[in-house]
């Protein structure tokens, strides 16, 4: 062991990965959000420069990942998403995804329904 924060980390991170709670995920508005998430609710608080330490990365590389913007966004290795939930015992980052997938974060429905009031201004204009 190189660093002796791995010590703590050895002795209290558990096989299971637990659900962080569904309301929390679906205000995350990008993947970004949803890492920032899963640190935050580790089991096992650490700074930025240990979870970067911890997947392999640099801290300005977990730097620009975390806080990506449109145009030029960073992407953290799928193998690195794998660690990042077990190291933190939690799995915000696939329930983000799953969320997302069917529309259900809060950015997304706000959306759908701001989509929905125009169709129905459109129809009502038709008639």
């Amino acid at each position: 062991m190189n660093k002796q924060y791995e010590l703590g980390v050895m002795s209290s991170v558990k096989a299971d990965v637990l659900d962080v709670p569904w309301d929390l995920v679906a205000l995350c508005a990008t993947k970004p959000d949803a890492y920032r998430l899963t640190m935050n609710y580790s089991k096992v608080k650490r700074s930025d420069c240990n979870w970067a330490d911890l997947l392999g990365l640099t801290k300005g590389h977990l730097s620009q990942i975390l806080n990506s913007r449109p145009e030029a966004r960073k992407y953290m290795p799928p193998e690195c998403e794998v660690e990042l939930m077990r190291l933190a015992g939690n799995r915000a980052i696939c329930q983000w995804l799953e969320l997302a997938a069917k529309g259900q974060l809060r950015h997304q429905s706000s959306n759908r329904e701001q989509e929905l009031l125009d169709e129905l201004a459109q129809i009502r204009a038709n008639a």
